[in-house]
């Protein structure tokens, strides 16, 4: 090895002298300056293992099995790798079995509802036409169900009343039909 002392090269070194100029032509083992330490995980089985480190310095995070999907139920904010344990809500339901849209409050959610705008739990329906007895006005009259698709649809609106022209793709719109009915639906 060589360096300079006031502009004079020095050449060789501790405990190793053979006259040569250069570290290229030196049978000499150079000194090496040593790695600065750096603190980190040393613990190889760890989440965070560090393979530069040198020094641990207590930052190890072992490795926790778990749901790491922040919107499943059993989301685990401990978890580091998903054990493909998450659990999400059925359809229409929040992880607590609650109805996300319930208007008239019978825990039946509107989408399942037969008559989502009135109280009915017991859901029943005497003349199969799709509307709960309840809500249904032309029950016990004699007057046939009319298919809803004769009626004209005259809006369609969100729970907060903001007014669509067209349905978008996963939105909840209630349809108000020229008769007065009101229909919930998800598209």
């Amino acid at each position: 090895w060589a360096y300079k002392v006031d502009g004079e090269w020095t050449y060789g070194g501790v405990n190793c002298s053979d006259d040569s100029e250069t570290t290229q032509t030196s049978d000499c083992l150079y000194p090496i300056c040593p790695a600065p330490d750096v603190s980190g995980c040393t613990d190889s089985t760890a989440f965070n293992y560090d393979f530069n480190a040198t020094i641990d310095d207590g930052s190890c995070v072992a490795i926790s099995q778990g749901c790491i999907d922040d919107v499943a139920c059993n989301y685990n904010i401990d978890a580091n790798i998903d054990d493909e344990s998450c659990v999400y809500p059925e359809l229409y339901y929040d992880c607590d079995s609650t109805c996300l849209m319930d208007l008239d409050g019978d825990m039946i959610c509107d989408q399942l509802d037969n008559c989502p705008e009135i109280s009915n739990t017991d859901q029943i329906d005497t003349n199969a036409d799709g509307d709960g007895d309840v809500c249904d006005y032309d029950d016990g009259l004699d007057i046939d169900s009319i298919e809803s698709g004769s009626f004209k649809l005259l809006r369609m609106y969100d729970v907060l009343g903001k007014t669509y022209s067209v349905h978008p793709e996963g939105k909840v719109l209630f349809y108000l039909y020229d008769n007065g009915k009101v229909i919930g639906k998800l598209k």
